[in-house]
């Protein structure tokens, strides 16, 4: 099991770590803009092949569809949240090796 505070003293003896936390954000903000751009292939992929449908039927198809790409225009702010993540993660790395070097 994961022992943080035994990783954190890890930490504090390496200070590599902080290359290593800029590195994961940055190649989380790219595997997140990538996985938002096939999930709306994928979206409107399905959209496209379901038959046309009439009355109640086509209104749900609609309602949902429209649903689902708001959902993907708000996911836009997940790479501002992550990258406000990295540089949290950073300034407390940073306080975290001045603070074991006094």
């Amino acid at each position: 099991m994961f022992n943080l505070f035994k990783a954190l003293r890890k930490f504090k003896r390496n200070n590599s770590g902080m290359v290593q936390i800029i590195i994961g954000a940055v190649l989380a903000l790219i595997i997140g803009g990538v996985l938002l751009m096939v999930g709306v292939l994928v979206q409107v992929g399905v959209h496209d092949a379901i038959p046309a449908q009439t009355g109640a039927a086509n209104t749900t198809i609609e309602g949902i569809n429209t649903a689902v790409l708001g959902g993907y225009d708000l996911m836009t702010v997940l790479p501002t949240v992550l990258a406000a993540g990295a540089i949290i993660s950073a300034i407390i790395g940073g306080f975290l090796i001045y603070r074991a070097r006094q």
